[in-house]
């Protein structure tokens, strides 16, 4: 049984099951004073592609425009629901220090934060154990 009840920073929840995406395992959310909303999401597996984890960053003005994001992909739930962790400890990181905006998010910063959590994976305790101590 997937444990999906995992140690978020403060600014992030837990969305409520009716809420979430159809495709959707669970989802975590961060909302922000700015009218923006970032989403991270694990995705059921399909007949052809392993359970995949996004990112999506929601306007929540009149216009309400989405971006949505691939982060990866993996084998199990379990993992992507470890991996889908990680990643907000990292994107919680960047936004603290600045590298990416609440109120006006980069996509170049989002895909530069995604790549290099990429590139972690191929060490992932190492990565993980790097940003406890920043």
């Amino acid at each position: 049984m997937t444990d999906i009840d995992i140690a978020l920073p403060a600014e992030w929840t837990k969305k409520r099951e009716e809420a979430q995406h159809s495709t959707a395992v669970v989802e975590y959310q961060h909302e922000t004073a700015d009218d923006t909303t970032f989403v991270v999401s694990v995705l059921s597996k399909t007949a052809d592609e392993g359970v995949k984890l996004r990112l999506s960053a929601i306007n929540r003005t009149s216009t309400h425009v989405r971006h949505d994001y691939p982060v990866d992909e993996y084998d199990t739930v379990d993992n992507a629901v470890e991996g889908a962790q990680s990643f907000i400890e990292m994107f919680s990181q960047r936004i603290q220090e600045g590298s990416i905006s609440e109120a006006d998010p980069e996509i170049e910063a989002i895909r530069e934060t995604i790549e290099t959590f990429r590139g972690e994976r191929v060490f992932p305790s190492i990565g993980r154990l790097l940003r406890r101590f920043r």
